[in-house]
């Protein structure tokens, strides 16, 4: 089975370069898993319209902006994700855990300290490099 899923980075500087991350809840699959915020796509919708969606949904957030940072797939014994993450450049309203999922900014430099969702650890060590080369963006608009 194929999945389609997009995944927002947000970051923000507070002491440092800060990029926020979310924890799977209890009755998800993947429970207590780190994972970037964002969800499956619905059938002939696109990553940055379902991302929208999602960050809607999961952080009461509206996505403005986003580029996309790069496709990523990961395959496990049952399914195929066709994973999509995008930098998310500019966003109004401030993030709430809508699902009651604990939510944090991690440091860039400290992205590894979280036990993130196997799709998503491969990219990691892409998406510090490439954010510490930005310059931070996001919130509140």
């Amino acid at each position: 089975m194929n999945q389609r899923i997009a995944a927002g980075i947000l970051t923000k500087e507070e002491g440092g370069l800060n990029v926020l991350a979310c924890c799977r809840p209890r009755h998800k699959k993947w429970a207590g898993y780190w994972e970037f915020p964002g969800g499956k796509l619905n059938e002939n919708e696109n990553g940055l319209s379902g991302l929208t969606r999602e960050l809607r949904e999961e952080l009461n957030i509206d996505c403005l902006a986003a580029e996309l940072l790069m496709r990523h797939h990961y395959t496990t014994q049952h399914e195929t994700l066709q994973l999509e993450f995008w930098h998310v450049t500019s966003y109004a309203g401030i993030p709430i855990a809508l699902e009651g999922q604990e939510m944090r900014w991690q440091p860039v430099n400290d992205l590894t300290a979280l036990n993130f969702l196997p799709g998503d650890n491969g990219i990691i060590h892409f998406i510090r490099h490439y954010l510490q080369k930005q310059q931070p963006v996001g919130g509140n608009k």
